[in-house]
């Protein structure tokens, strides 16, 4: 009944979508370091990034599990390089002109991908 490191994560939100698919499926997860990693960005490196630990007889299932989830494609289309241009240039000169940085969001579409649309009553 020992823990065991499963996977390690550079991002932490990464690791949270991870372990939250992990207890989803019923399987406990602890994520070591996520507070400090929340509280401190640059903490995240020096720590060598957050390690997702699960119990020794559930390893090899979680391991099959993250290696399935990781090489499924993103839904998520990439931005075309047009579109991203001028917001960003937008995003420049409003930050000139106020003195303060505005990101502006990406609008990125996503793929249907055989997804059956849910209709409203």
């Amino acid at each position: 009944m020992a823990l065991v490191e499963v996977a390690r994560f550079a991002d932490l939100t990464e690791a949270q979508v991870a372990a939250s698919a992990l207890r989803a499926s019923g399987i406990f997860v602890f994520l070591q370091n996520q507070h400090h990693g929340e509280m401190n960005f640059g903490v995240q490196f020096a720590l060598g990034g957050f390690p997702l630990h699960v119990m020794e007889e559930e390893a090899a299932d979680v391991r099959a599990m993250l290696s399935h989830i990781r090489a499924a494609p993103s839904s998520l289309a990439p931005p075309p390089p047009a579109q991203s241009v001028p917001r960003l240039a937008f995003s420049l000169f409003i930050t000139w002109l106020f003195g303060v940085p505005t990101p502006l969001p990406i609008q990125r579409e996503h793929r249907d991908e055989g997804r059956v649309p849910i209709s409203s009553p």
